[in-house]
């Protein structure tokens, strides 16, 4: 009995590596087929490092006393500042809707903040899986607010 028991003795372990062998590359084969959307959680981590970026560019006019530039460029769908940007996903809709005084030009707006706090204005509208978050850009106080729904 114990001679048999040792020709056995290796075979649960090879089917037990077959099988995660086989397991993994079907994982493989499929994970990269899957369509990279995004989260309703990224698209909360989108629209706050948006506001955050439009805050800091309101901060660095007052503090340097000279007016600072957001810029979005619709066609390579990134918002700027200096050097700093946030990219927009290819899945989540966003438009800038930006006051009269903004300059545009070959799809990009700019939201110029004055020393002063003021600022042209602007709503930059995310959209993604029915889901709409707005940040607004007051132009009179330069305040920034993120607005849930519709």
């Amino acid at each position: 009995m114990p001679a048999a028991a040792d020709r056995r003795a290796g075979y649960l372990l090879i089917e037990l590596a077959v099988a995660l062998a086989v397991t993994a590359l079907v994982l493989g084969l499929l994970f990269p087929n899957l369509p990279n959307r995004t989260t309703p959680m990224r698209l909360i981590g989108l629209v706050t490092a948006s506001a955050a970026l439009l805050r800091d560019a309101r901060s660095a006019a007052i503090e340097r006393d000279a007016p600072v530039a957001a810029t979005f460029d619709a066609v390579e769908r990134i918002l700027r500042v200096g050097g700093d940007r946030v990219e927009m996903p290819s899945d989540v809709d966003v438009t800038l809707t930006a006051g009269g005084n903004c300059p545009a030009r070959d799809g990009r707006v700019e939201i110029l903040f004055r020393p002063d706090g003021t600022n042209c204005g602007g709503v930059l509208r995310f959209a993604s899986g029915g889901r709409v978050i707005r940040t607004r850009v007051n132009w009179v106080d330069g305040r920034i607010d993120v607005v849930d729904g519709g």
